[in-house]
């Protein structure tokens, strides 16, 4: 149900634009996350994730982007069971920036599936499973990507 992929992609370039670029507003968003941060919503890929967004895309073509975030978990932040969307027809993914220590917090799923944090990780799964992440038990902090793709009907209209 999780497709699970260790990419190579250039991750220190990833990760200066998330240092200089992202984390520089204090805007944020309280969705699941118990502490920790989320970035305000992106409706399109930043261009320094653009290898990311092609490499996702070939795995998932029929779907089109929907809304992309960052997230930065603390030390005992975590984020509460949730899921991203109701309905059948989409796609979730978490991307791994930047993980400079061991129990850093896993992801878990409804389904008893649980994956460590790692960077250059990317996880897809279906939207409507419920997942959370347990607590950052490290004093370092974890940076990830999450988004959300729907599909595309045959009008062109996302649903």
């Amino acid at each position: 149900m999780v497709r699970d992929y260790i990419l190579k992609l250039d991750i220190k370039t990833i990760q200066d634009y998330v240092h200089n670029d992202v984390l520089n507003t204090s805007l944020g968003a309280n969705k699941s996350n118990v502490g920790g941060w989320q970035s305000p919503i992106l409706w399109s890929w930043p261009k320094e994730l653009k290898e990311l967004q092609t490499f996702v895309e070939k795995e998932i073509p029929e779907y089109t982007l929907q809304s992309l975030w960052f997230n930065l978990n603390g030390y005992g932040d975590y984020n509460l069971m949730h899921k991203h969307h109701d309905g059948k027809d989409a796609v979730s993914g978490v991307y791994y920036i930047e993980v400079p220590d061991k129990n850093m917090g896993r992801i878990y799923f409804e389904t008893d599936e649980e994956y460590d944090p790692q960077e250059n990780r990317l996880l897809l799964f279906p939207a409507d499973l419920r997942h959370g992440v347990r607590k950052n038990q490290s004093h370092k902090k974890r940076i990830s990507l999450a988004f959300n793709y729907t599909r595309i009907t045959r009008s062109g209209i996302t649903i």
